[in-house]
């Protein structure tokens, strides 16, 4: 029997969700700002004009680092844990050295009953047993994986 999936965005810290794009948002950022500053102070308006896409690049990057950082601090601190049941994995269109990232698939009970959550791995180990139960944190639509 297949149940409704429960529509969750996931919140995982890792390399490619905070330092890449604080990579970026430092090195766009910076050069940005300062082509915008050295723009300004000689009245160059064509300098000041390709600063705007730079530093806008390091902005919408910062932008995201927080975003995702504010999240996981929500679901760190006011989020409920529950048991989920690993249910199975879904190969994800992501190839990491040839081979399929996986999506494990988890089995939560719900007040509308039973659904399941999608979490992407990020990496082609699985690391959970099948029908294992592991606790994850949830809330209002985010959730992780409690680290135990």
């Amino acid at each position: 029997m297949e149940y409704p999936v429960l529509q969750c965005k996931s919140v995982t810290m890792n390399f490619w969700s905070v330092w890449f794009p604080m990579i970026f948002a430092a090195v766009f950022g910076i050069s940005g700002l300062i082509v915008l500053v050295i723009g300004a102070s000689v009245a160059n308006i064509m300098l000041f004009m390709i600063g705007i896409p730079f530093f806008l690049i390091g902005a919408v990057s910062l932008f995201l680092v927080l975003r995702t950082l504010s999240r996981y601090m929500k679901v760190k601190t006011r989020g409920t844990t529950i048991q989920a049941t690993v249910y199975g994995y879904i190969d994800y269109s992501v190839l990491i050295n040839g081979r399929p990232a996986q999506i494990v698939k988890l089995l939560v009970h719900t007040p509308d009953g039973p659904r399941f959550i999608l979490y992407r791995l990020g990496d082609t180990l699985k690391r959970y047993g099948i029908n294992d139960n592991i606790d994850i944190t949830v809330y209002q639509d985010h959730f992780m994986i409690s680290e135990t």
